[in-house]
């Protein structure tokens, strides 16, 4: 009965024409699913994005920067513990004199392989001696030894200072400040560059197991290689400085110095140049073909990245070339020798006045004095503006004629250098070492003449002859065989 109250009380609280509850049913699938208007489906978003492994463009791209870091670490070690890494000696007969020329006439004339040694070369980190940028065998600077001891004692003591290896190192024993600054920032780039490559090599290493974020990966990257790709531009843009610059040098030995005149490049340059086109071509492959997004559902597409590399690549070793032809042609190095001048005689003023402090051993005296032989070693002639230099005048039975310089005589023609070879052979001591040549000179040549003239001139007037021997038992044979020098 309540339950009867009930439904007649729910009955008279519908609406008028409200179906009778007997009536009422649960819709169909196909009624409920008419009319979704009103129907919001929400989806349930998971914690973590949903990741892949790594592309495989991207481990390519690691997996070379790895092998080039390695290969970097390796090289760069090598310059360093080279000490002819950078520069070598060129041989004795293409080394012009280094020391300064008016000081020849106190005894110091010499090239760079007499000082240092033929074999003698520079690397990054110290010289072929061991010693570094801030180290000679001397101790003190070049400069401290002439103010403390004389211009003329030091230069009497450079014998002995080669002997001991004290010149090296070469560019702190001569004080030249700005040379060593270069070459002391090219070996702190060298440092850095090694230190770098390191680096890169474990972390790549890292990145191709896929530990290290893509985004933070792919930023490190393109930084480190940047500025390794731009310290290998640098040193060898100085490199090039260093070679070409005339440098400026606190001594009077050697004020002044260009090492392209004494020095050729070694190995090391080369690879400088090498690793800047490594670098920046790894630099643009980071940029390329890695990217933020590695490792996540969405991978950037790859198309036109070979030309985008390609691109970036030759715009580098451009901006690459255009500083190394700006570095060079800034100090002349495309600048053409000045001209010889025929009238000018590059031997006039090259011979030395003292063999020691003072001692005027090279100035030229009378070989004779009263028939006694007053030197010891023949004296040189001077050459004047426009003339070459007469040594000495070997003449035969004041008929043929040799110009001699030091131990090279010139013959008129083959017939005389015969003559002459026989003549000195009882005179060992005169033949030996000396080179005979047929100059095959012009009979109207100014030399052959002046040499003709000396030799007919009487004895009195000739200084440095060989008087022919005295004596009733030599024969007129043996006279005619006997060497005079003039």
């Amino acid at each position: 009965s309540s339950l009867t109250a009930h439904l007649e009380s729910y009955r008279s609280s519908q609406p008028h024409g409200a179906p009778p509850i007997s009536r009422m049913s649960t819709p169909s699938q196909a009624d409920a699913m008419a009319d979704t208007h009103n129907v919001k489906i929400e989806g349930i978003k998971p914690d973590t994005p949903a990741t892949t492994d790594m592309p495989i463009r991207a481990k390519v791209a690691h997996l070379l920067a790895l092998i080039i870091a390695a290969v970097i670490a390796l090289l760069v070690s090598d310059v360093l513990a080279d000490g002819s890494s950078i520069i070598k000696l060129k041989d004795a007969a293409h080394l012009p004199r280094i020391t300064h020329p008016d000081l020849v006439q106190y005894g110091l004339d010499y090239r760079a392989d007499e000082l240092l040694g033929p074999s003698y070369g520079v690397g990054l980190h110290h010289d072929s001696s061991g010693y570094t940028w801030n180290q000679a065998g001397a101790e003190a600077n070049l400069q401290k030894y002439v103010d403390e001891l004389g211009l003329p004692q030091v230069i009497a003591a450079v014998p002995s200072v080669i002997a001991s290896d004290g010149l090296k190192h070469p560019v702190h024993f001569l004080a030249c400040d700005r040379l060593k600054a270069t070459g002391q920032s090219a070996m702190g780039l060298a440092f850095i560059a090694e230190a770098a490559a390191v680096v890169m090599l474990i972390f790549h290493a890292v990145s191709l197991l896929n530990i290290v974020p893509a985004k933070l990966g792919k930023a490190f990257a393109v930084l480190v290689w940047f500025v390794l790709t731009a310290g290998f531009l640098i040193v060898c843009c100085l490199g090039l400085a260093a070679m070409e610059t005339t440098w400026t040098c606190n001594n009077p030995f050697i004020p002044t110095i260009r090492l392209s005149d004494h020095f050729y490049y070694n190995w090391a340059l080369p690879i400088a140049f090498l690793g800047y086109t490594a670098t920046l071509l790894i630099l643009m492959v980071m940029l390329v073909f890695t990217s933020t997004k590695d490792g996540s559902a969405v991978n950037p597409p790859t198309s036109k990245a070979v030309l985008k590399l390609g691109g970036g690549l030759l715009a580098g070793l451009i901006i690459g070339m255009a500083a190394s032809l700006t570095v060079t042609g800034a100090n002349n190095s495309f600048a053409e020798d000045a001209p010889v001048d025929p009238l000018v005689n590059p031997c006039a003023g090259q011979k030395p006045s003292h063999a020691g402090p003072g001692d005027n051993y090279f100035l030229n005296v009378d070989c004779m004095r009263d028939g006694i032989v007053a030197v010891l070693e023949q004296a040189g002639g001077g050459g004047g503006r426009g003339r070459l230099p007469l040594q000495g005048l070997l003449y035969l039975a004041n008929r043929l004629v040799v110009v001699v310089f030091e131990r090279l005589a010139v013959a008129e023609d083959a017939e005389v250098a015969d003559l002459i070879g026989g003549a000195l052979q009882p005179l060992q001591r005169l033949l030996e070492g000396l080179t005979i040549l047929d100059g095959d000179l012009d009979p109207g040549d100014s030399i052959l003449h002046e040499g003709r003239r000396n030799a007919r001139r009487d004895g009195r007037h000739t200084r440095c002859r060989r008087h022919k021997r005295r004596g009733a038992a030599q024969s007129a044979s043996q006279q005619d065989q006997h060497a005079h020098w003039s």
